[in-house]
């Protein structure tokens, strides 16, 4: 076959596939034209949307003389309160577990020479009595 008898069959068989897809294209539009309509007696109720929650409120303001730090920024000297009475930090922290836990350890003031190992998460804070920082 010669080169222009080839471009006429290619263009032939061109403008088929263009004609199948015009038609495709026109049954699409019939198609989406009778679909079906709401009615113009009957109204849609808009669905309300849910109202956004209460935010908590905001934590109790923390006693004076006291502040939250993280355990690693601990120092010697501060108290600690729980539910065994207070206890002072006797030890700078020190950190294990690849730094996601602190460890310090504490006594009983005022009382028995009882030493006790305390530890935290690193990113948890801790609520203390700074101590009296000593002026240089």
């Amino acid at each position: 076959m010669r080169y222009q008898q080839l471009v006429a069959l290619s263009w032939g068989s061109m403008s088929g596939t263009l004609t199948a897809m015009f038609v495709r294209c026109q049954a699409y539009a019939l198609a989406y034209t009778q679909m079906a309509k709401p009615s113009a007696g009957k109204k849609r109720e808009k669905k309300s949307k849910p109202a956004q929650p209460e935010l908590p409120e905001m934590p109790p303001p923390l006693p004076p003389g006291t502040t939250r730090v993280f355990p690693s920024q601990l120092r010697v000297g501060d108290r600690l309160d729980d539910v065994r009475g207070e206890w002072e930090v006797a030890s700078q922290p020190r950190s294990t577990s690849g730094g996601k836990t602190v460890s310090v350890r504490v006594w009983k003031p005022g009382g028995s020479a009882t030493f006790e190992e305390r530890s935290w998460s690193a990113y948890e804070r801790v609520t203390v009595k700074r101590a009296e920082e000593s002026k240089r």
